[in-house]
């Protein structure tokens, strides 16, 4: 209960006919009304309720609704104005239910009669506040990567939604909680980097952080976080013993049980066996028996777990069994094992146990919209566990070409610019330009190529005496000789800066996917072109290929022009096509 007495001066001049009436409840509860009498008041005493004193806020509002429902019965507009002890922080008839109005944890009351006298009480917070956020964590150090769940661990039967906020989202980021706006009694904490984070937790809708639990990230060593524990079951029963390693998706799993015959242990061949989790059936047999892993990273580093038993329980004479209320973990729900009872008279043989709720655990990163030059693109992963929940992140919008100046981004080259660029298929001509209209040469093509196959080293000496020993191309013309690629001009040179044409082009591409071992037999007749009969023979299946494979197109009024001189944006338009054809 939340009282306060405001107290009204009359001895100040009041308007006529604006004093202030009390109004009682009428009996059924169902609206406030007026005496059948008005009477001047020189007091005005309400109380309201909070619930268990929980929101201070709720009394706030009680307050506000009573002066709208007596200035409703009277035709009136009265003020009520609170504040903050804090000086200089006055707040008017609002009453959001904010926290930051408290910062001290007190609140004033101020009502004005209409001649402006003013009556002010002053209530405090309770202590009890406190008890309603207990924020517990499985463990305060963590992994980088590891994932916890926390708890606000109260006694009551309400339901408490418990705000959750980290110090620092970079060092340990709160990844789930069951509602993003109310909070919940939970929140899963994911470790992200190392180092020192507060986390805090408050109640209420606007979550008055009240107490606090300190993290300590660590770095991701090879250290096994969960152990196998031991087990009691009845005969009959599957039952899974699990560990887990701050490497899970790179370690190699060995179960082994120990023989007490001879004092040893021994590889498991049971069902598991190479997994986290191993399954044993329990049989009388099995009494008593121990098992372990050994687990063994990418890099060769091998830890033991713990010893887990396996302990098989008698039951007499109870053999028809059944197991109830079993339910499996989900990512947010903690699972439960099931109780087993004897159906023939009921007696209760084995209670169940709780399961941890698993967390997500989510894949790679899948990029579900490619950004542009103007927009940004978006990718999302998927928690593993089949749950359906996802997480996205922003790609920012990105430009490969944005620093040539010279290439036009509304141009029908500009996707293909991009596309060669961010592929390092194609460098610039300076740092600043790209020169989409300058004709490619034999040594620029041959240069491309080498750098699609991922520039291997090349040896041996030179295949043409016009090849310069350290020019930029020089390796790119050697390994393209290698591999029939390229060829000579003639007289043993290759002119690598003369121009290459349309035709040359394709050939060369042609030859390199034979090389690679693509598809390269297609072909489609020539006769939408009106010059198909100035390809040159040595090229014909070239370019029927490639423009069968849509590689090559012409250049406008039925014009193929084969032998005309390839530019560099159209050579970058076919490569982008050749890649999206046959490489990715």
């Amino acid at each position: 209960m939340v009282e306060f007495t405001l107290n009204i001066d009359t001895a100040a001049p009041v308007r006529e006919n604006q004093d202030f009436h009390f109004f009682s409840y009428t009996e059924d509860n169902s609206a406030w009304a007026p005496p059948e009498e008005y009477s001047e008041v020189t007091q005005c005493a309400l109380s309201v309720e909070s619930r268990e004193n929980m929101y201070l806020d709720y009394a706030v509002n009680a307050l506000v609704s009573y002066v709208e429902e007596t200035d409703r019965w009277t035709g009136r507009v009265s003020t009520l104005a609170y504040a903050s002890k804090t000086p200089g922080m006055t707040f008017g008839t609002s009453c959001g239910a904010n926290p930051e109005f408290y910062p001290d944890g007190k609140i004033i009351f101020m009502f004005y009669d209409y001649a402006g006298n003013v009556s002010a009480e002053e209530v405090s917070l309770s202590d009890d506040l406190l008890e309603w956020v207990n924020p517990i964590a499985e463990k305060q150090v963590l992994q980088v990567g590891e994932k916890i769940t926390l708890r606000n661990e109260i006694d009551t039967d309400m339901t408490i939604w418990t705000q959750w906020k980290t110090s620092d989202a970079n060092i340990a980021r709160i990844a789930e909680v069951p509602n993003n706006f109310y909070g919940g009694e939970f929140c899963v904490l994911e470790a992200v980097s190392p180092g020192t984070v507060t986390i805090s937790a408050g109640f209420g809708n606007w979550g008055r952080w009240m107490k606090e639990v300190e993290i300590t990230v660590v770095p991701n060593e090879f250290a096994i976080i969960q152990q196998p524990t031991s087990v009691e079951t009845i005969p009959g029963e599957t039952v899974t013993f699990a560990v887990r390693t701050t490497r899970d998706d790179s370690c190699a799993y060995q179960w082994q049980e120990f023989l007490a015959d001879s004092q040893t242990w021994q590889d498991c061949q049971l069902p598991g066996a190479h997994t986290a989790m191993l399954q044993v059936l329990a049989e009388a047999s099995r009494n008593g028996q121990q098992f372990r892993c050994v687990v063994t990273d990418s890099d060769g580093a091998v830890l033991e777990s713990e010893v887990a038993t396996l302990t098989i329980l008698h039951h007499g004479d109870h053999t028809d069994l059944s197991v109830v209320g079993v339910k499996e973990a989900t990512c947010l729900e903690e699972g439960y094992t099931g109780d087993i009872y004897c159906e023939e008279c009921g007696t209760l043989l084995k209670a169940g146990e709780k399961t941890p709720a698993l967390g997500h655990a989510f894949g790679e990163w899948i990029q579900v919209k490619a950004p542009t030059c103007t927009e940004p693109g978006e990718e999302i992963r998927i928690c593993k566990h089949g749950c359906g929940a996802t997480e996205a992140r922003e790609i920012s919008a990105f430009c490969p070409s944005e620093k040539f100046v010279d290439v036009d981004p509304t141009k029908w080259y500009h996707d293909a610019v991009d596309f060669t660029v961010e592929n390092g298929l194609f460098e610039g001509t300076s740092d600043v330009t790209f020169s989409p209209q300058l004709t490619m040469s034999r040594a620029m093509l041959a240069t491309v190529l080498y750098r699609l196959e991922g520039e291997p080293e090349v040896s041996g000496s030179k295949p043409f005496t016009d090849l310069p020993d350290d020019a930029w191309y020089t390796d790119a013309i050697c390994w393209a000789a290698e591999h029939r690629i390229i060829q000579g001009v003639g007289g043993g040179k290759c002119a690598p800066n003369t121009p290459v044409t349309r035709e040359q082009t394709v050939l060369m591409l042609q030859r390199y996917g034979a090389f690679k071992g693509y598809d390269t037999a297609k072909s489609e007749d020539l006769h939408d072109f009106t010059d198909a009969d100035r390809v040159s023979p040595w090229a014909m299946d070239a370019v029927r290929w490639a423009v069968a494979e849509g590689l090559l197109c012409g250049r406008g009024n039925g014009v193929l022009d084969a032998t005309g001189r390839i530019t560099r944006a159209e050579a970058a338009a076919i490569l982008m096509r050749f890649m999206q054809s046959f490489v990715l």
